[in-house]
């Protein structure tokens, strides 16, 4: 028997795997399943609403390539 804990931010609850049994969805928090055996490694839920992390401007090669594949530029 194995110890996993999922590794969603904020569930981290612990499984018993017997056999190498792992269920494709966590019992505890009812999302896809992650699973690590470091209780300490957990991913951080990242919100998709945000924007990037690094803003940047668009170069003039940048605009050209969006233009060519018909790709609205913002701004």
């Amino acid at each position: 028997m194995r110890t996993l804990y999922c590794r969603h931010d904020h569930c981290g609850k612990p499984y018993d795997s017997i056999a190498g049994d792992q269920p494709h969805i966590c019992p505890a928090c009812g999302l896809a399943a992650h699973w690590t055996t470091d209780p300490q490694y957990r991913v951080k839920v990242r919100s998709r609403q945000k924007g990037p992390r690094v803003p940047f401007d668009l170069t003039f090669n940048d605009r050209r390539l969006l233009k060519a594949a018909r790709i609205a530029v913002d701004g």
